[in-house]
């Protein structure tokens, strides 16, 4: 019986190195996932845009410079690697909980509409959708979005359920308006063109829910 069949090499090598952060990071870019440093930096400013890691500060984690590894990049770098965070951090000196996954306030991730819209990331890559808080500042509003249709009938259509958590929201949808206050939900299909305005002195607030989660 051919033992190596079973047994997870690549988890083994990462054991042996001793399964500090820095080196976990640097040894699956370069031989699990097979890339170079200046294509994660790509595939994660794909998705972070202008908050993503830089080059620079990606190379000086990877050599072990302590004030360059803080779990908001850790968790970009995860989402480059299409690996879950828990997953990076397993074994090392920044090990999650087994239990719970917690992202704190500070770590997650941002996408910048405009001056007056911001996104802030809730989600973790193990779960099937793709949770944020989008704020928006008085008279401001977000970028017009529409995820894509179903290319087949078993394919799910993309869904967004909105929670308004303060101030008032105007959701324009197609040709239809709806004004959302604090308290309210409302779901709708995403593939349609929408965008949030806040057209209130006020800054505003809500949860944003899509399933399946396109990233």
């Amino acid at each position: 019986m051919d033992i190596f069949k079973f047994i997870d090499l690549s988890a083994i090598i990462v054991y042996i190195l001793g399964m500090l952060i820095h080196k976990k990071v640097k040894y699956y870019r370069k031989k699990v996932v097979k890339i170079t440093m200046q294509e994660l930096c790509r595939r994660i400013k794909a998705i972070y845009k202008d908050t993503a890691i830089s080059t620079h500060t990606l190379s000086r984690l990877e050599n072990g410079y302590g004030h360059a590894i803080r779990l908001k990049w850790l968790s970009q770098i995860s989402t480059g690697l299409d690996i879950t965070l828990q997953e990076l951090l397993e074994g090392t000196e920044f090990e999650l909980s087994k239990v719970v996954s917690t992202i704190h306030r500070k770590e997650r991730g941002s996408f910048t509409y405009n001056e007056k819209a911001i996104s802030l990331l809730y989600s973790f890559r193990a779960l099937p959708y793709q949770a944020s808080e989008v704020i928006i500042d008085p008279k401001g509003k977000t970028d017009l979005e529409q995820d894509p249709q179903p290319e087949s009938e078993n394919q799910e259509k993309y869904k967004k359920c909105v929670i308004i958590l303060k101030g008032i929201v105007t959701l324009k949808i197609g040709k239809e308006k709806h004004i959302l206050k604090k308290g309210d939900s409302t779901v709708f299909d995403s593939d349609n063109p929408h965008f949030f305005q806040n057209t209130s002195n006020r800054e505003t607030s809500f949860l944003v829910i899509r399933s399946p989660k396109r990233f």
